[in-house]
């Protein structure tokens, strides 16, 4: 069984529903596909800078994505800041 990877989404058309995923680790580009996108989203789609994990599998042509798996980034706490009147 492969284990996960770390990758960048590289680009990714929502009318095409593919893109390319950039690994970490060794710089080389995979394809993939909307349908490898886990996610209980209703509209499957990635983001061009977004990280994520993902498995690989080969078929006769090539290396592709099997499974993409977005890392939900923690939200941000907007501090307010105080105003003296």
């Amino acid at each position: 069984m492969s284990e996960y990877r770390k990758g960048i989404v590289h680009w990714f058309d929502v009318n095409a529903g593919e893109g390319s995923i950039i690994d970490k680790e060794n710089g080389i580009s995979y394809y993939v596909h909307y349908s490898a996108i886990d996610s209980d989203d209703k509209f499957k789609k990635l983001d061009k800078g977004q990280q994520v994990d993902f498995l690989l599998y080969e078929n006769l042509y090539m290396k592709q994505v099997d499974v993409v798996k977005p890392i939900k980034m923690p939200k941000t706490i907007k501090r307010k800041t105080e105003v003296n009147a």
